[in-house]
């Protein structure tokens, strides 16, 4: 008989887990790790997986199993406890409770200096008419209209209030700033850095790297201070917190 507790053991392993999914969705946290459209599919499918499971452990017979269990169960816990030790499934337990009960990290300047940047926008057809074209909020959408000489006339010479995390440029400027964001095409492990030159003489002197500011400025061509690009030239900066959200994500419409 003794040989059929794992059965029930690998069960209630597994409705943790999901528990432990829908949890980490309750927090908010799932859009560190898939899209944010997502989550509510994700947390009511791994709630229904859990109790599900939950109940076949409990209730799961096998063929010619007599009807009571071989242990009680205030034994159960112990008996549990044993099995994920024999089976060293204790590692898989941790790492995923430490997913859903450790704050999770945001992708910040160490994570962008190692990706590329890329631009969704070079190819995309008649970008000029998507919806968010006369209006664009994000560090993203700015630097898209930017890139297209087709559509910078309708970004150049504008101003715009931009949030992002600091990132140093590559010549390590003292005026110039990489305000910066990753994007979001399905989830965080394929987000991708975007990044706008900002001009802020010594703005070391009041951020760091890494920290989360609100600037506001004109957009102008960067040449004449040696960027590629645009550039933004700030009027105003404050630092703030850092976003519930700290993500852009791709609008296709």
């Amino acid at each position: 008989m003794w040989d059929r507790v794992p059965v029930r053991m690998q069960r209630l392993v597994a409705s943790l887990l999901l528990a432990a999914i829908a949890y980490t969705g309750f927090k908010g946290d799932l859009l560190y790790y898939i899209h944010p459209r997502y989550d509510l599919f994700t947390i009511i499918l791994s709630l229904i997986g859990s109790f599900i499971l939950l109940l076949s452990a409990f209730f799961y017979k096998y063929k010619g199993e007599p009807t009571e269990l071989p242990y009680s169960y205030f034994e159960l816990p112990f008996i549990f406890g044993a099995w994920l030790l024999s089976k060293g499934v204790w590692l898989v337990l941790i790492v995923f409770t430490l997913l859903a009960f450790l704050p999770a990290k945001p992708l910040l300047s160490d994570v962008a200096g190692r990706k590329r940047s890329q631009d969704y926008w070079s190819s995309y057809k008649d970008l000029r008419y998507i919806s968010w074209a006369r209006d664009p909020k994000s560090i993203n959408q700015v630097v898209g209209l930017a890139n297209r000489k087709d559509t910078q006339d309708l970004v150049l010479d504008k101003n715009f209030e931009l949030s992002g995390f600091i990132k140093r440029t590559p010549e390590n400027s003292h005026d110039i700033l990489l305000l910066s964001r990753f994007v979001i095409s399905c989830c965080a492990v394929d987000a991708s850095p975007i990044s706008l030159a900002v001009y802020l003489p010594g703005w070391e002197q009041k951020y760091k790297e890494d920290d989360w500011i609100d600037v506001s400025g004109a957009l102008e061509q960067g040449k004449k201070l040696g960027v590629d690009g645009a550039l933004l030239r700030a009027q105003n900066s404050n630092i703030i917190p850092q976003p519930e959200d700290p993500y852009e994500y791709l609008m296709f419409e």
